[in-house]
């Protein structure tokens, strides 16, 4: 089995409505620059899956999903299901999303 990895990052919002009362800050929306890795899989090991398309290709998703740069109520680990499945519609076999916040936590997604 071949994997191949993207790499790409978006500037958006999302909150946490049922936050803890001591992350109560947490509710309300702010900002994040959001890392995304996405590793698919591949049968063949000459460009099958093309890096600089396969990062268009999850910035686009990612527009779709934060269309006002907003991810609303979503988590990181829901951010990361909710790209996977839309980028298997894309017949892409995924094998894992990670997204972080600001290079520090990690929500995965992993087939």
């Amino acid at each position: 089995m071949i994997l191949v990895t993207a790499r790409t990052t978006v500037w958006a919002y999302h909150s946490w409505p049922g936050a803890p009362d001591h992350r109560s800050y947490l509710r309300a929306p702010h900002p994040h620059n959001f890392g995304v890795r996405v590793t698919v899989r591949t049968e063949g090991d000459d460009r099958v899956v093309e890096f600089h398309d396969l990062v268009d290709d999850v910035q686009r998703q990612l527009g779709f999903m934060a269309p006002t740069q907003s991810f609303g109520m979503q988590s990181c680990e829901m951010i990361a299901q909710a790209l996977a499945g839309r980028l298997a519609d894309q017949s892409y076999i995924v094998d894992r999303v990670d997204v972080t916040e600001d290079e520090q936590h990690t929500g995965t997604w992993r087939l």
